[in-house]
């Protein structure tokens, strides 16, 4: 996207990049409500990092009526102090700041989402994209697997991208279009 001063918070998308500039620290809080509101409605995980504790993120954004109690609860939200996330010791360490940020991301591919990503039969590659980073995903998708809480048509042959892949109820065996499949392992 090429910008300009006219240009809306909301007309960001994906691999956009802004510089907000804000006067007051209440502009500032704000502008990240907006970003944490905008988030949760479309189902992101969204990471709140401040100088204040959990409680104080989440009490500045119900002031500005935007209810995070059930996103924190349900783990789409996370608010954490700078220290022990990005920082550690008062000072910023990228392998420190890397190593939380991913934790973070392996959090948010809980098996219930991921469950819901293949209710309806689907291609294991496709799934693991719309779930977000196939590499981070595909491990998790695997482990669901192995514990039989997704199955896969192998009768049409090797596991691989295209491979049709589907949620178990109660980890039972499943169908995944025309073939049974079983649960791997």
């Amino acid at each position: 996207m090429v910008g300009s001063a006219d240009t809306q918070i909301t007309d960001l998308t994906v691999n956009d990049h802004a510089c907000l500039t804000f006067g007051e620290p209440e502009e500032l809080l704000d502008l990240t409500a907006a970003f944490v509101r905008d988030g949760l409605i479309g189902g992101l995980k969204v990471i709140w990092l401040g100088g204040g504790t959990p409680a104080q993120a989440v009490s500045e954004l119900a002031r500005r009526r935007i209810a995070v109690e059930p996103a924190v609860a349900n783990g789409q939200m996370t608010a954490a102090p700078w220290e022990g996330s990005l920082l550690s010791g008062r000072a910023f360490a990228a392998k420190h700041a890397m190593g939380w940020l991913t934790g973070q991301m392996t959090a948010s591919l809980s098996d219930a989402r991921l469950g819901e990503l293949f209710a309806q039969p689907g291609p294991l590659l496709a799934g693991a994209a719309a779930a977000g980073d196939p590499v981070a995903v595909l491990p998790v998708l695997f482990g669901m697997l192995w514990r039989g809480e997704l199955a896969a048509d192998l009768e049409a042959g090797l596991l691989g991208a295209a491979t049709l892949v589907c949620a178990c109820r109660g980890g039972a065996a499943g169908r995944c279009g025309s073939a049974d499949v079983r649960p791997a392992g």
